[in-house]
């Protein structure tokens, strides 16, 4: 045990000895949500990366990162009923 901790306090001394790293990033990330109906209302699913342009001051830009979104549920809405009317299961 006490072989151990001496190495362990040599390699801790070695690296207390070397420069810290330093990273410096730049990284401009803009997010679209996007929800694409087709003339029924209905949306649709598979579109794909291609299928989309990014433009800013009319200029193109790159798409680098798309993941298209999980499909989501349709809400279920209970049918309008007339007052004094009820309806059960």
């Amino acid at each position: 045990m006490l072989h151990t901790w001496a190495i362990s306090l040599l390699l801790a001394a070695d690296l207390s000895q070397e420069a810290p790293v330093r990273i410096r990033a730049a990284v401009h990330l803009v997010e679209f949500d996007v929800i694409v109906k087709d003339k029924q209302g209905n949306p649709v699913l598979d579109l794909k990366q291609e299928d989309f342009v990014i433009r800013e001051e009319g200029r193109t830009r790159q798409i680098d990162l798309f993941r298209p979104a999980v499909p989501f549920q349709t809400a279920i809405v209970p049918p309008v009923l007339h007052p004094g009317t009820f309806q059960t299961g």
